[in-house]
């Protein structure tokens, strides 16, 4: 579901965190053998990261390359995942749903810069300047319904309540102001095709993308009966992976909702990659509009495009998405000029995903590999717990995180606040 980015700051005050992160050394997370080392890889960030279930596919040129499947797709009962294990997508889901608004715009049923208010009944006159595009690339300024809960995440409600209930909430910006992510877009995305097509939004996809592309073991779930041929979901407790409540705890109407209900094997996925660099469900041109930056109203880009996260790592362009919540975690990442793609699933809300995706593909284009840090040998004890008090003083005071200190491994990265010493 929802993946919101986050960005390091803050800082220590201490003169001494400069001399620490001088003598960091960075080395590279990579190899050379291609395929050959994934397993490898994956297996070791399993460890790491205490993750029960991975699956992942690799592709170069629209082929696969690699797929793999890791640990157990159910501990309690020793499960093994398999490449066609079902695990859900969270917000990597949002691209689904952007294509599938799409499509109607190819269609002319909608406008992507038509106001929102055209598709959908009571919208109120602050979303008079709030258009479709705005809701795709996260730009409409409302607030988030999950991570900002306007209702009650345990109850299902009807798309009408939660239309209204967003609707009640103020704007945090003008329409195109601003960018910020909040899964309501997608909410409404998901009820604008209903609107529009007469379908609900999953059984649009299912009859639209998933079907066309074969994709056989894809869909949004409708029922409880729907969630169990798949993956169990797992969340970090103590240091140890338990089951999560989401399943029984959340709504459907939450879990199944636009920007984050699809749920999917890396097969299947592969698909999915594959079909992005033809015209079988979209024109070369829209696919353009789909991966090009937002313009906010001052004219300055933003890099999200209608569903997709857009970057550069290393000079290599890359589109992309995360998912991450309710006892699963996903990415993709699509270096689209050099035609690979890596696909990772998980069984643990908070995977480091990105990190495993990157260092796979570092496996076969050196210059994507991950940076780690190889700490060097601890000779000031009582500066570490100085700076270490600092940290923990301003966090408690509400400061973004300055540095990240794992046992064992030290402190390898720190940052000041400007004009502080």
């Amino acid at each position: 579901m929802p993946h919101n980015p986050s960005q390091a700051g803050s800082g220590i005050r201490q003169p001494a965190l400069f001399v620490l992160a001088s003598l960091m050394v960075v080395v590279l997370l990579c190899g050379c053998g291609g395929g050959d080392n994934v397993d490898k890889l994956v297996k070791s960030e399993m460890s790491r990261g205490k993750i029960p279930a991975a699956t992942v596919v690799v592709l170069q040129a629209g082929k696969i390359v690699k797929i793999g499947a890791y640990g157990l797709a159910d501990m309690e009962l020793a499960v093994p995942a398999t490449s066609d294990t079902v695990f859900r997508l969270q917000s990597v889901s949002k691209q689904f749903t952007a294509a599938g608004v799409m499509m109607l715009v190819e269609e002319g049923k909608i406008g992507l810069d038509e106001p929102v208010s055209r598709y959908l009944d009571r919208c109120p006159e602050s979303w008079r300047k709030m258009t479709v595009r705005h809701l795709l690339t996260q730009t409409s300024g409302l607030a988030d319904f999950i991570n900002e809960p306007i209702i009650d995440l345990k109850k299902d409600a009807s798309e009408e309540d939660l239309l209204a209930s967003i609707a009640s909430r103020p704007l945090k910006f003008p329409p195109g102001d601003a960018w910020e992510y909040s899964n309501s877009n997608y909410l409404l995305a998901g009820i604008l095709i209903h609107r529009v097509s007469g379908l609900w939004h999953g059984d649009f996809l299912a009859a639209r993308i998933f079907k066309p592309l074969g994709m056989t073991r894809t869909s949004v779930p409708r029922t409880r009966e729907s969630l169990s041929d798949r993956a169990k979901g797992y969340t970090l407790v103590n240091g140890r992976a338990l089951p999560s409540a989401a399943d029984t705890n959340l709504a459907l109407s939450v879990l199944s909702y636009g920007g984050g209900g699809v749920q999917s094997t890396v097969v299947d996925m592969a698909k999915w990659d594959a079909a992005l660099s033809t015209e079988q469900l979209l024109k070369k041109s829209t696919w353009a509009q789909v991966w090009a930056p937002v313009k906010l109203n001052n004219g300055n880009l933003h890099p999200y495009g209608l569903g997709w996260q857009l970057d550069d790592i290393a000079q290599h362009r890359r589109v992309w998405h995360a998912g991450n919540r309710t006892g699963f975690a996903a990415q993709i990442d699509r270096f689209v000029d050099d035609q690979l793609s890596v696909i990772v699933l998980t069984s643990l809300a908070g995977a480091r995903t990105a990190r495993i995706s990157r260092a796979i593909a570092g496996t076969f284009i050196p210059a994507l590999a991950v940076p780690v840090y190889k700490p060097i040998k601890d000779r000031e004890p009582a500066v570490k717990e100085r700076l270490l008090r600092g940290l923990a003083a301003d966090e408690g005071r509400g400061a973004p995180p300055g540095g990240i200190y794992r046992p064992g491994v030290g402190l390898y990265f720190i940052t000041c606040r400007p004009n502080e010493t």
